[in-house]
Parts: structure tokens; C-alpha cells; sequence
């Protein structure tokens, strides 16, 4: 396991190779966060991403207008949800970043990552100027990485610079739970309580290894194994 984690690296380092190819390698992230800000000159959210597993780590960020009040502005006694989209096709700006072990320009697209949870009830009262909440959220969906240059096979990433669609070399997963912390601030509007996102960080929760969970399964084999033997008369 350990030695096919260490050649993953070079097999991203192959895009050419997989750009031509008829099938494109899909790789599962276990792991990671999202964090969300927002940009008070665009009146948009900020997202500043990064997933891995063992011998990969892709990272990147973007921007788009918001329409979803928790990433905004959430008003007291409301109903708000804390669900959002990463990397989706639809964006207006591109969606760019890196992968671990090159040092390319890549493109992300393809049909994207939500993150979802429930609905909860932002506080309402005078004298409150700060507001936290910690809630369980589910990450699923999937985006292409692709590297500039335009034109191969598989092509599936839409720069919006300049009109290319670019070749694709490699399609992520990133499914799994997780925690989302979000962090208010009280505007401080007379006669009503609004709370625009201070902060926020979306946590993918870490899946162990399969050498981990084999592991762990014989150790609990072998207590099983003890306990039996000193139930015996």
C-alpha cells in the first residue's frame, strides 16, 4: 500500500500521458477543510480550499457572489443553512490551484463538491455582538483537475481567461462527514439583529487507512481472543 501511495505523485507528474489516454484516473480525498470569508469590496464569499490522502494533496481557492444567507448576512429568529458549493463549473472567475508534484497552472471543473447540513436558528437579542455554532456536514461530489494547454481526449476544464477547454488528467472525489464552524458578527442594525460570517472552516473528517483499519480490527480480534479465554472455567 505504502509503495503504490508513493508513485501517485509521479503518475499526476504524467499528465501528458493521461491527457491522451481513453480513461482518466480517479482519486478519493479523505481529508481536509474549506475556508470561507467574506470579501467585503465584491460582496462575495472567498474560498480558500485543500484535500488530500496519502501521497496526494491538491489545494486552491475561488470567489463567486452569494445568494445563500449563512454565507452572508443571517438575521436573527431566522431559518439559516450553512450548505454551499466548492469548485463548481458554473463559477464566473476560474477555478485554479495545485497538485502535489507539479508545478503546472491547473484548472478545476466538472460537476463539483457540495458541502450540506441542517438548518439552525441564529440568535436574537440586544447585547449580543458575537455568534459561533459548530454543526455536522456532509461533503459529496466530485471536479476534474486539469492542466493548461488545451486541446487532448478528455477534455473537461473551461478556462474562463481565455475561451480554452482544457485537457483532463485526473478526477478527484470528495466525499465523506464532517464539521462546519461558523463564526458571526452582530452589525449592530437598530431595532433587529444581523449577523454577517466573520469566519468559517468546513473540516472533511480523516478516513484511516486500510493498513489502519487492519490493523485496528486485529487488535480487536485479539482481545476478543483473551477475554474468551479467561471467561473460560
Amino acid at each position: 500500500m505504502k509503495r503504490i501511495a508513493s508513485l501517485l505523485p509521479l503518475l499526476l507528474l504524467a499528465f501528458a500521458r493521461f491527457a491522451a489516454a481513453d480513461t482518466v484516473p480517479v482519486f478519493n480525498l479523505t481529508a481536509g477543510s474549506v475556508v470561507v470569508t467574506i470579501n467585503p469590496v465584491f460582496g462575495g464569499v472567498d474560498q480558500i480550499w485543500s484535500f488530500g490522502n496519502s501521497g496526494i494533496s491538491i489545494s486552491g481557492g475561488s470567489y463567486y457572489g452569494y445568494n445563500q444567507q449563512c454565507l452572508g448576512w443571517a438575521p436573527g429568529g431566522s431559518s439559516c443553512d450553512p450548505s454551499f458549493a466548492i469548485m463548481n463549473s458554473g463559477l464566473p472567475t476560474p477555478n485554479m490551484g495545485t497538485v502535489s508534484g507539479s508545478n503546472s497552472i491547473i484548472f478545476f471543473g466538472g460537476p463539483g463538491v457540495s458541502v450540506s447540513g441542517a438548518s439552525f436558528i441564529p440568535p436574537t437579542g440586544t447585547g449580543l455582538t458575537t455568534f459561533s455554532v459548530t454543526m455536522p456536514v456532509l461533503f459529496s461530489g466530485s471536479f476534474n483537475a486539469c492542466v493548461a494547454g488545451g486541446g487532448g481526449v478528455n477534455a473537461g476544464c473551461y478556462d474562463y481567461g481565455t475561451g480554452v477547454i482544457n485537457p483532463v488528467f485526473g478526477i478527484f472525489n470528495v466525499s465523506g462527514t464532517g464539521l462546519a464552524n461558523l463564526h458571526f458578527t452582530n452589525l449592530g442594525v437598530p431595532g433587529t439583529t444581523i449577523w454577517r460570517l466573520s469566519s468559517g472552516t468546513y473540516t472533511l473528517n480523516s478516513v484511516p487507512e486500510p493498513g489502519s483499519i487492519m490493523l485496528l480490527g486485529t487488535g480487536v480480534v485479539g482481545l476478543i481472543v483473551k477475554l474468551r479465554r479467561k471467561l473460560r472455567p
